[in-house]
């Protein structure tokens, strides 16, 4: 989650009564399953986020996402967690002892798989989470992208990742790698002939779709230490990218 959110404005408290639309034996197995799982107990909306209270296996936590439109009683998922300690809210006017900003928050509905299901039976991503080091695109010679000017090179975001958490940031690379649909994104890797391994291997997510070998241009969002459930962790990740060529 993000240093903006201190611009957030106004407060519209929300949820209502409605029960869960599982039955008692799946929102157990979920939440059982699923670290990154909870029942909403209250949701805030403000001007960019919506502040959502869960009760994550007996524990309460709160966390902090771009606007949904959740429930009371409801049953939801959140990926890309940063914990905060000591966040004050101006826009509520209130100090969270403990708040996780996330990249996102999706209900889990009837009959869906459990996330440590959905990855068991996608090896993608377990490849996504050792940075994409195993099958990607063989690459027969030394990769050389010119840096894109007033960019950033992938060595440079994985070294300053901490200072520039929650900007965006734009760089040129190769692409070496295209995951299509997995837990609702594209997942894209990429190179520019900087950085030293794991770290000269950028994964960044998307909507849009990349080709494997196509010289890009990039802009996302940079996440450090995102945390996708399951054990599922990155050290640097940019997400809600967009492409041109």
């Amino acid at each position: 989650m993000r240093i903006i959110i201190l611009l957030l404005t106004g407060l519209i408290l929300a949820g209502c009564d409605e029960p869960s639309r599982l039955s008692e034996t799946e929102v157990a197995t979920i939440k059982e399953s699923d670290a990154n799982t909870g029942m909403v107990l209250e949701t805030m909306d403000v001007e960019s986020y919506t502040y959502i209270r869960l009760d994550q296996k007996g524990q309460e936590v709160w966390v902090a996402s771009t606007p949904v439109s959740v429930s009371k009683g409801e049953l939801v998922r959140y990926s890309g967690a940063i914990e905060m300690q000591g966040f004050y809210s101006q826009s509520l006017d209130r100090t969270f002892p403990s708040i996780l900003f996330v990249g996102g928050v999706e209900k889990v509905e009837a009959g869906a798989p459990t996330l440590s299901e959905e990855l068991a039976v996608t090896p993608d991503v377990a490849e996504l989470h050792k940075n994409m080091a195993a099958k990607s695109v063989a690459v027969t010679e030394p990769i050389v992208i010119e840096k894109l000017e007033g960019g950033m090179s992938i060595a440079e975001i994985f070294a300053t990742h901490g200072q520039i958490e929650g900007q965006q940031v734009s760089l040129r690379a190769k692409v070496t790698k295209f995951s299509a649909n997995i837990l609702g994104k594209n997942w894209i890797t990429l190179q520019d002939g900087t950085g030293t391994e794991p770290d000269n291997k950028l994964v960044v997510t998307s909507t849009e779709v990349a080709a494997v070998g196509d010289e890009v241009v990039v802009t996302g969002m940079v996440k450090s230490n995102v945390d996708i459930g399951a054990g599922y962790t990155y050290k640097v990740l940019l997400e809600e990218s967009s492409f041109t060529q």
